[in-house]
């Protein structure tokens, strides 16, 4: 597996991404949400921000999902983060 970096509005129900914190820490996306966010700058126009929601992962491992994790939470991006998601090959 490789990992790529995309847009959060790229970012698709399936899709494995890591955390926006940028440790090793992994999500598989079962549910989105969108909302937005107030510029630090006061700028008039808002950033979108993406909710990605599923269970944690490891992307590397065959069985999956990690431990006795809560079943389901979400890692929150704002539109100009990359994403590093996880790729096949």
């Amino acid at each position: 597996m490789q990992s790529e970096s995309v847009a959060a509005a790229d970012i698709r129900v399936g899709d494995t991404i890591q955390d926006p914190g940028g440790s090793n820490t992994w999500r598989r996306v079962e549910d989105l949400g969108y909302d937005t966010q107030p510029r630090e700058d006061h700028a008039p126009e808002p950033w979108m921000v993406y909710a990605f929601i599923g269970p944690l992962v490891d992307p590397f491992a065959d069985f999956g999902v990690v431990g006795n994790q809560a079943t389901s939470d979400r890692f929150i991006f704002r539109e100009d983060q990359p994403v590093t998601r996880v790729t096949a090959s």
